[in-house]
């Protein structure tokens, strides 16, 4: 069985989502990938190229530009379901169904959620959605997206952009919520992503995981460039 830590995405084979003529007809393991290296969309298939002729997910993909599908290819076509499932438990793909299999596989309950806090961290830095997008050079749709959606974790190239841009660590503005201080509904509800602590600059040793009774911040990337 495949191990999904020890996969490396930018070793793959690979063609630009608009060569999909040119997929190949082998049992694979597909990956969309846009050109932050966020990891949008996995699935499988038997015949990716005839499963790319009118895939549902194709107009999404392409609305975001410049998607390359990666290929890991899979020798024993039984295994195909199982390896998608771990595959997407891992990466967390936000154009799969919440991120999620689909399969019925049980799912371990979780003691917290992970969350971005980019909005707060925008708005009190003065500045708006489109200027957080110019000043970043992110994709706009990846930008928005980051302000938009506080469920919504970048890959790593992304957080180096807005690191280089702002000065800001990942601990900052990726955030771990506790179970308990989770409201029924967060929307609306930015009082769980605020540090109740006053604010203080940062050591180096305290970047990697800094504590508080009720967030704890720290560096996170699931997702490979």
């Amino acid at each position: 069985m495949i191990n999904p830590s020890e996969i490396n995405l930018s070793s793959l084979p690979w063609l630009p989502l608009d060569a999909k003529s040119a997929f190949p007809k082998n049992p694979a393991i597909y990956f969309a990938i846009d050109s932050q290296g966020t990891v949008q969309y996995i699935g499988r298939s038997l015949n990716p190229k005839a499963r790319w002729a009118k895939h549902h997910r194709y107009k999404q993909l392409e609305a975001i530009g410049s998607v390359r599908i990666v290929y890991l290819f899979v020798d024993s076509p039984e295994l195909l379901s199982e390896i998608e499932s771990a595959l997407i438990s891992w990466f967390d793909p936000p154009l799969n169904v919440g991120g999620k299999s689909t399969n019925g596989l049980n799912q371990e309950k979780s003691s917290g959620v992970i969350r971005n806090r980019i909005k707060l961290m925008v708005d009190q830095a003065g500045i708006t959605r489109y200027q957080f997008w110019k000043e970043t050079g992110l994709a706009q749709n990846t930008a928005y997206r980051l302000y938009d959606d506080p469920t919504y974790i970048p890959g790593e190239p992304v957080m180096e952009k807005i690191c280089s841009r702002y000065g800001w660590q990942p601990g900052d503005y990726i955030i771990y919520i506790p179970n308990e201080r989770l409201p029924d509904n967060e929307d609306g509800d930015t009082s769980i992503y605020v540090d109740k602590q006053p604010s203080a600059p940062r050591t180096a040793s305290s970047q990697s995981k800094y504590k508080t009774s009720n967030i704890i911040y720290l560096p996170l990337s699931k997702q490979m460039a």
